[in-house]
């Protein structure tokens, strides 16, 4: 639908009736300026073709719209614009993220970020709105500096380690620094009061089948390294472990017998020398020459302590019965003889008598041990070695006996070593006294 031309000049309208343009015709130029006033339909718009390019328009004259005849594809053309086809559609899909200072597209993170945000949340919330919300959960916190009150060991993870909680640690700890350890408690004594290593039990897992392990150590103290920043220093004492005494009884405390180190049970072995400035206190070993010359026969002798030619008939004699300041034990008895001519067995035997008991009756027989000898066993060395934990008491008499079961020679030097074990914590006693029974 038009509306009548007044010179030269029409409005065209849509189906609709609204104003969406004037044409203006201006002479021989034969083409159309647009002044667009409102929206344009695309079906209300129609363009001919032209078979030549339009001359460019002078500059405030508008712009040219049409459509070339030889590809049928609609163009726009102004003084400040070249020939552009606006039928294409466009292809320029490379867009900027929107800054604090340009427009632009919004990023997926910022997409992210405002998809995160709560429903009805503002950016004013104060410190009494956000305690309200009763957050039980955070995220991932991987900066900052914790500003707050102290966490409570029951919200620390199980694998956290606390300082006043009882904890297993199963992974290996190595500390760079020295460890202290100090403060005052109380607890039950016995078991480890500062530090107790539990019993355990250690798995080889490495040592091939029937393989041997050089060494187990449940505890390794490694020897340190002393060095020293300052030239020609001198350290005149260093331990690798320094004990400073044994427990001081304190109030309403009374300590029988208190030790520096207490090893209970089992050997020590020690591969350097041993130096004490006290008095050396436990078992010891001492050898007595209990040699002697004769014809023994099949009769029992009775070997004297410290070597003589004289043997004698009974346990009480003088130099056969030893009187024993400590309890102790026999440990062996080495013998050997010049000349055997028979065969037999030859037994060495341990008796006691107590303090207060008539020596000339029956004493107590310990211990006996016995070897066989050969007619061929001249100067061999026989050893015998005794079991008992103890054969004697402190104050006990104490005779060792040798007799065979055969004649194995005539008159003959009888070579004979004992070994005794004293106890020397089990004294007869520290004092001046009389006894007529073991202590």
């Amino acid at each position: 639908m038009k509306s009548p031309k007044i010179k030269g000049i029409g409005e065209v309208v849509t189906e609709y009736g609204a104003k969406v343009m004037k044409v203006i015709k201006k002479g021989l130029l034969q083409r159309s300026l647009f002044d667009f006033y409102g929206d344009v339909k695309a079906n209300a718009l129609r363009v001919k073709e032209s078979s030549s390019v339009p001359l460019t328009p002078n500059d405030k004259d508008g712009c040219v719209v049409y459509v070339k005849n030889t590809d049928g594809k609609l163009y726009y053309k102004s003084n400040e614009v070249s020939e552009v086809e606006i039928s294409a559609p466009d292809t320029n899909t490379t867009y900027s993220e929107a800054t604090s200072s340009a427009e632009g597209l919004m990023s997926t993170a910022h997409h992210d970020k405002l998809d995160g945000i709560e429903t009805g949340a503002t950016a004013d919330q104060t410190q009494a709105d956000i305690n309200g919300l009763a957050i039980t959960t955070v995220g991932t916190i991987s900066s900052g500096t914790w500003q707050g009150t102290a966490i409570a060991s029951a919200y620390l993870d199980s694998d956290t380690a606390h300082l006043s909680s009882t904890q297993s640690f199963t992974g290996a700890k190595t500390f760079r620094a020295g460890i202290i350890y100090d403060g005052d408690r109380s607890t039950t004594p016995g078991d480890g009061a500062a530090i107790h290593v539990d019993a355990s039990d250690i798995t080889d897992n490495n040592t091939s089948a029937s393989g041997t392990a050089t060494a187990f150590n449940h505890v390794n103290i490694e020897n340190p390294r002393i060095l020293a920043s300052n030239a020609s220093v001198t350290t005149t004492n260093a331990s690798t472990v320094y004990i400073k005494g044994a427990p001081v009884a304190s109030t309403n405390q009374t300590i029988t017998n208190a030790y520096a180190l207490n090893v209970a049970g089992g050997n020590s072995n020690f591969g350097g020398n041993i130096s004490s400035t006290g008095i050396i206190t436990g078992k010891m070993k001492q050898m007595f020459h209990l040699s002697f010359h004769d014809d023994l026969g099949t009769t029992k002798h009775w070997m004297p302590w410290g070597g003589t030619l004289e043997q004698s008939g009974n346990a009480y004699q003088e130099e056969v019965a030893m009187s024993m300041p400590y309890g102790g034990r026999i440990v062996s008895c080495l013998v050997r003889a010049q000349a055997i001519n028979s065969s037999g067995t030859l037994t060495i035997g341990i008796e006691t008598k107590e303090p207060g008991a008539l020596v000339g009756s029956s004493w107590t027989s310990e211990e006996t041990e016995s070897l066989s000898v050969e007619s061929t066993d001249a100067n061999h060395a026989f050893h015998f070695v005794f079991d008992n934990a103890s054969h004697f008491e402190p104050g006990d008499l104490v005779a060792m006996s040798i007799q065979s079961n055969s004649d194995l020679s005539n008159a003959t030097y009888w070579y004979v070593t004992t070994v005794v074990e004293f106890d020397l914590n089990n004294p007869l006693g520290t004092t001046s006294a009389e006894y007529d029974s073991n202590p």
